[in-house]
């Protein structure tokens, strides 16, 4: 890249070096930290070229680069788990063997079902016995703030459901065919809904996010029925999951707005923002984007494209087209987007 064309390992790094200071920083970095990601397949590996006497040399390409950078960012926001890194690398649009992200969602997941129930243990939550008013109390400020902006915007649940969430998550599996996508969006089809009053067609799919296995090994991350869903998804699956979860972590006040819950536009782009950056600071929401994502993706057997969803969705509501000529895109594009009578 000194010419345009490729770097050796010392100019790579010292380039890296460069890119940290001029950002101001504080993360440190060096040549053991670069080789690790390497082996790891986290950094392309170089290219080799002609030896220099009986020393084997190799070159780095742009690519190498451009993924070093991107994973000096995410150290600096406090990500440096290298499964944490490939699955938000991941969701970001970056190329990884689909094996290898499957395999860090099942590690590193359980790493963040262990922190939460660290945080909110109750007798309760394992089953349904009615919970005192003060214990109840209790257990909702154990679940701590919600983010001020999603506040704002009247994105608060109903401690209730809260609480209905975490013991669904808890005490019922994941079952994929008690899913039905479209039962949902007939529910959310119904005009002047508050999101409270959406968010209880959509609380099923929280079922089974934090069972875990004990009698699991280390190898199977210590998931239950959570783990296959994740293993037994394909490729195209997961390609799809990671365009569901983008399209929803980038732009979701889009569907808020096609479902008519969101009164207030001015808190659009607060909520926007408070979504993506939750996201990109953190693994566990990352990893949530991915999973709950993988769940539906077996609506789109066509495939899922941002960039389909929006153009089919700008030219629906302006009238230019009737969703049922809306050509090659994936079937249940179609069918939610005709059940929310947009």
């Amino acid at each position: 890249m000194t010419t345009g064309a490729s770097l050796t390992k010392q100019q790579l790094l010292a380039r890296v070096h460069r890119y940290i200071a001029r950002c101001n920083y504080q993360t440190v970095v060096n040549a053991s930290w670069l080789n690790d990601l390497m082996k790891h397949g986290l950094v392309p590996t170089g290219v080799r070229v002609e030896n220099r006497g009986k020393h084997p040399q190799y070159t780095y390409y742009a690519r190498a680069y451009r993924r070093a950078l991107q994973i000096v960012r995410l150290r600096e926001r406090g990500i440096v788990g290298q499964d944490a890194i490939r699955i938000i690398l991941f969701l970001n649009g970056y190329s990884l063997p689909a094996w290898d992200v499957r395999e860090a969602l099942v590690r590193e997941w359980p790493k963040h079902v262990k922190s939460v129930l660290a945080h909110v243990r109750s007798g309760y939550l394992n089953n349904q016995r009615p919970i005192p008013a003060s214990h109840r109390s209790s257990l909702i400020k154990k679940l701590g703030p919600l983010d001020d902006r999603l506040e704002a915007g009247g994105f608060a649940l109903p401690s209730d459901q809260m609480i209905e969430g975490l013991r669904l998550s808890l005490q019922e599996p994941v079952r994929l065919e008690s899913i039905d996508i479209f039962d949902m969006a007939r529910h959310m089809g119904i005009d002047n809904q508050s999101f409270q009053q959406l968010s209880g067609s959509i609380t099923p799919v929280l079922s089974g996010l934090l069972m875990s296995d004990p009698a699991a090994d280390a190898l199977d991350g210590q998931l239950d029925f959570l783990e296959s869903v994740i293993i037994n998804s394909t490729d195209a699956q997961l390609d799809i999951a990671r365009e569901l979860a983008r399209w929803s972590q980038k732009d979701i006040t889009n569907p808020l707005r096609a479902l008519g819950i969101l009164s207030d536009e001015s808190s659009a782009d607060l909520i926007d923002l408070a979504v993506h950056s939750s996201v990109q600071r953190s693994a566990a929401w990352a990893c949530v984007m991915i999973i709950i994502a993988l769940m539906f993706a077996r609506y789109f057997p066509d495939g899922f494209r941002m960039k389909d969803l929006k153009e089919l969705r700008n030219r629906a509501l302006s009238g230019e087209i009737d969703l049922s000529q809306a050509g090659p895109l994936g079937k249940g594009i179609l069918g939610v987007f005709a059940q929310l009578k947009i």
